[in-house]
């Protein structure tokens, strides 16, 4: 088979990732019209007449044409809701200020300012694999070195990733093959804006990780990956999921509410096409003569009919019965999109209980997603700092990478503060454990030990506190 082969699983998978995409972007949804929304049975049925001749017996400048102008009127008052985009947004926000802490030997430091082959930070590749995640539920990393043996992550997102292979090496389940397709500047014209399409391939042939490179049916680049003598004896790459991470496809976590956020697109069609036709009534006329023309009609036209005896005229105007039925699916869908998670939209009057309620089952998905992510970070680290020629007596295990899955809307629980306070007044906490819960409202996480030593400090003065001020305010003082 050739380099660009594709995955079976990729394939099945490629429609649903290729819908997350365009969910985050109204404007693709719109585009790629029929696809999202389809024509009414009215507008296929005009269709069918004109193609059969009948339409054209009826009425000859009536074309296939007129249709389209039909259909793209029809799609132009669907509205589609920003759900996903919105979602993915407040989640992000939600990760974007988690702290982290990079434990390392002093010659990989530098990769926490350029970690990437692009220029990212460790905290920005951090949130662009969360992003991806949230997004596509995979996200696959893999060390490599630059020309000044400097370690650096290239990063795929799912789509990307469009051939692997696991077998067993050495009685375990290893990933021998991984193809990646990434984009290359065609010109080195700065003003120009097209790419070259490229497969980077990491395969295991036995020796080793061989790195290659194709184009166009054209090898550009063949190397193994390691010290020459002795190459890496694995596939370093690492393939982070939404809920664990594995070489399977998982699971897509806005995939709910984009399907509610699409649902309602197509509703909103047929909601607002309906509200648009109500606009005009239909006036029909009785009892004329088959040589008797009205001429134009609409609004302010006056006609001259026969006597009341042969001609009447009746006002056709739609009730709308039947419209509450789409306003309700469109309402059970934002509902739909809710329960899902996503905060972000306006449910009106809504009860604290159920508000934490929401705001917990989105915290659960973002700690998996952000506990995977840094997981996956660390081990791309490690698996780079055997690419190294720096000094071999650290190991892998010397590289942590943490991140801490805390989330809280900043605030004060005001019974809480109380409970602390009491409690660093008997000196069971410190003041500093005080101070910090009314910086960030999250109680600060010390060990016994490490808390005793706080307050033994604040009682000697190793830690000052304001010179003026070096005792707490009593309880029932004015200060």
């Amino acid at each position: 088979m050739s380099y660009d082969t594709t995955h079976p699983m990729y394939d099945k998978q490629r429609e649903l990732w290729e819908f997350m995409h365009d969910s985050l972007d109204a404007g693709a949804i719109k585009h790629k019209k029929q696809r999202y929304l389809k024509k009414t049975n009215g507008q296929l049925e005009i269709e069918a007449t004109i193609e059969r001749g009948i339409r054209l017996e009826m009425n000859p400048e009536f074309s296939l044409t007129d249709v389209e102008k039909l259909y793209e009127a029809y799609a132009d008052r669907a509205k589609y809701p920003h759900w996903v985009k919105d979602q993915l947004r407040t989640m992000m926000g939600l990760c974007s200020n988690l702290p982290m802490k990079l434990d390392a030997p002093s010659e990989l430091q530098d990769i926490e300012h350029n970690a990437t082959q692009d220029g990212l930070t460790l905290r920005q590749l951090f949130q662009r694999v969360v992003s991806g995640l949230l997004t596509y539920g995979r996200y696959a990393l893999v060390p490599d070195l630059d020309e000044d043996g400097k370690i650096f992550i290239r990063h795929y997102e799912a789509r990307q990733f469009i051939n692997w292979k696991v077998k067993n090496i050495r009685g375990r389940q290893d990933v021998t093959l991984a193809v990646f397709q990434e984009l290359r500047d065609a010109d080195e014209d700065p003003f120009d804006h097209t790419f070259d399409l490229i497969y980077r391939a990491f395969i295991y042939d036995g020796n080793g990780c061989m790195q290659q490179v194709w184009q166009d049916g054209e090898l550009l680049e063949e190397r193994y990956l390691g010290f020459a003598e002795s190459p890496i004896p694995y596939v370093p790459v690492v393939i982070a999921g939404s809920t664990q991470n594995s070489v399977e496809i998982d699971e897509l976590p806005l995939l709910t509410v984009a399907e509610a956020a699409l649902t309602y697109y197509q509703k909103s069609a047929d909601v607002n096409q309906a509200l648009h036709d109500g606009c005009s009534f239909q006036t029909v006329v009785f009892g004329l003569d088959d040589n008797q023309d009205i001429g134009y009609t609409g609004g302010g036209t006056i006609w001259t009919l026969p006597s009341k005896d042969r001609c009447d005229a009746k006002i056709l105007e739609p009730t709308f019965q039947n419209l509450q039925v789409a306003i309700d699916e469109m309402n059970k869908q934002k509902d739909i999109a809710s329960e899902a998670g996503a905060k972000v939209i306006d449910l009106g009057v809504e009860s604290g209980e159920a508000r934490i309620a929401r705001q917990r089952d989105q915290y659960a998905t973002l700690r998996s997603i952000v506990m995977n992510a840094a997981d996956a970070i660390q081990q791309a680290l490690r698996y780079g700092q055997e690419l190294t020629i720096f000094d071999r007596t650290a190991t892998p295990q010397d590289i942590n990478f943490h991140v801490e899955t805390e989330f809280s809307e900043a605030g004060v629980d005001v019974n809480m503060l109380k409970e602390l306070y009491e409690l660093a007044t008997v000196n069971k906490i410190s003041w500093g454990s005080v101070w910090e819960y009314i910086q960030d409202g999250i109680v600060p996480k010390r060990s016994y030990v490490d808390e005793q030593m706080l307050i033994e400090a604040e009682q000697s003065g190793t830690i000052l506190m304001p010179s003026d001020n070096r005792q707490p305010p009593k309880q029932g003082s004015n200060q």
